[in-house]
């Protein structure tokens, strides 16, 4: 079976949140993806501290740029996924990096069929392999500079299955080589490797989620076979840290760990 041939085969384990502000997502939409309403004016609210999937629009119920609204739920809630869902305008599109370095994961326009079955499937996708919680937390507390934080905080969500760095890049509206520099700054892994390390994380999310069969783990990490999965494994651990603990592997101890604890068969 190929990887993305899932249908609705695996349970999702992330939840989908909408938010209050947010009305691209129709209310079709929100029944599909078992949506809870939030409000991201609710720092308190614990549906956002649960974690899950955030759907957030331009703007906030109350008419505020969501921007601000995103700064402060980065600070408290580094695990939470957030896409924003809305159209795009002069005045959206001239926001957009500062989205990307305040901590948005994906941007979609919803204007037709096809963008909304682009967001479902990218939902659906999502949805199989929960950030890792744990690592995230601990890196938010590792005293990194703000955009080094930010690189690594979107690499741990979004590697799940994979990053290219060109499109990491483009998202944050840098050269490849200020990624690297930024990195260099904050002793970090480098960029490829950043993108790898959150990928194990997320499997090592998943085994602490209770999916203990390896072609389950590597489908809903993207993977074709159990077998490639080991792969990557075996591979990652061959290269990461080259002897030398660096600002990642301080602040998450998973990647120190024996290599039989990376297998995790």
């Amino acid at each position: 079976m190929h990887s993305d041939d899932l249908g609705g085969r695996w349970r999702p384990l992330v939840e989908v949140l909408v938010d209050a502000g947010c009305h691209a997502i129709s209310s079709d939409l929100s029944r599909a993806f078992r949506a809870t309403q939030v409000s991201v004016l609710d720092d308190e609210s614990p549906f956002l501290a649960r974690g899950g999937i955030l759907l957030l629009g331009a703007r906030t119920a109350d008419g505020a740029s969501s921007l601000g609204a995103l700064r402060r739920l980065r600070s408290k809630y580094p695990e939470l996924v957030v896409y924003l869902c809305d159209r795009l305008d002069r005045d959206l599109a001239a926001q957009m990096v500062r989205y990307a370095r305040a901590g948005l994961d994906r941007f979609f326009v919803l204007e037709s069929a096809g963008d909304r079955a682009a967001l479902a499937e990218c939902v659906r996708v999502r949805s199989l392999a929960p950030p890792p919680r744990a690592a995230l937390r601990a890196l938010s507390g590792a005293g990194l500079a703000t955009r080094p934080q930010c690189l690594t905080e979107f690499a741990l969500r979004n590697g799940h299955r994979g990053l290219s760095i060109a499109a990491v890049s483009q998202w944050f509206g840098v050269a490849r080589r200020t990624l690297s520099w930024w990195c260099q700054i904050a002793d970090l892994p480098p960029p490829r490797m950043l993108v790898r390390c959150a990928r194990f994380l997320h499997h090592e999310e998943l085994l602490s989620r209770g999916i203990v069969r390896a072609s389950e783990r590597a489908a809903r990490l993207g993977f074709d076979t159990a077998t490639e999965l080991r792969q990557f494994l075996w591979k990652l651990r061959r290269t990461a840290n080259r002897g030398s603990a660096n600002s990642l592997s301080r602040a998450v101890p998973e990647l120190n760990e024996p290599r039989e604890l990376w297998l995790g068969w």
